[in-house]
């Protein structure tokens, strides 16, 4: 259900409601796919068991150290996903 509703949140309320640039909408989905690439690699959750309930401050916390540590993200960048 997370992604979904998210997904949603990217098509048509970013888009149409809040009229973002489709470059807005890219790094919403990139950010996003990024946590899913880390939720499927850590948690094993994919897409479709991942809910609200498991995304928690920890998790989160998890995510911007694996970004620092498996993908070598600068600070900006994990800024950025935290941000998306």
């Amino acid at each position: 259900m997370f992604f979904i509703y998210v997904s949603d949140f990217l098509f048509l309320h970013l888009k149409d409601h809040e009229h973002k640039s489709n470059n807005t909408v890219v790094a919403y989905r990139q950010g996003l796919n990024s946590f899913r690439e880390f939720t499927k690699e850590v948690y094993g959750k994919g897409v479709d068991k991942l809910t609200f309930e498991i995304v928690t401050q920890d998790v989160v916390r998890e995510y911007l150290k694996w970004l620092v540590e498996k993908k070598r993200c600068t600070i900006t960048t994990r800024n950025h996903r935290l941000t998306n």
